[in-house]
């Protein structure tokens, strides 16, 4: 089973395209901070019950704080990269730049596109399904990659 620590745009994209049930059936432990937790507003409760929040302690706090981390991100972000170079966790973002960070160092990171393949291939959904709320998500969400979207469909259905 994959350890995995989770973003707040993952959730809220899932949540969007109502897969985020789907989400917790695929064979991952999935984690997050109480900080992503907290960026989460209406789907807090829904995604606490299922998730392993994982604590930072004062040390935690300390240790974040010595890490040169580009300006762009946010305490919550920071939060979820360091434990996952800290528990050697798959980080999956719907954010480049922490893609880019976990490539950077040594970290396995993955974005919404590679949770909707496992979701088909594990037969979570049909990929009829997961086409048909893509499509959607893509029309309201101009930073999903495009070209990607529609080359993982056409894979999908094919």
């Amino acid at each position: 089973m994959n350890v995995v620590i989770t973003d707040a745009n993952i959730f809220i994209a899932l949540y969007e395209m109502d897969l985020l049930q789907g989400f917790f059936k695929l064979p991952y432990s999935i984690s997050t901070s109480v900080f992503i937790l907290e960026e989460l507003d209406d789907i807090k409760p829904l995604v606490e019950k299922l998730v392993t929040v994982i604590p930072l302690t004062d040390k935690d706090i300390v240790a974040m704080s010595q890490i040169d981390w580009p300006k762009p991100f946010s305490f919550p972000d920071r939060t979820i990269l360091y434990l996952a170079q800290v528990h050697q966790m798959m980080v999956l973002s719907g954010e480049r730049m922490m893609m880019t960070w976990c490539q950077e160092n040594a970290l396995e990171g993955h974005g919404l596109l590679y949770i909707l393949d496992a979701m088909i291939m594990n037969k979570v959904y049909k990929p009829k399904t997961v086409c048909k709320k893509l499509r959607i998500l893509m029309g309201i969400n101009v930073w999903l990659p495009m070209d990607l979207c529609e080359e993982m469909m056409q894979r999908w259905v094919a």
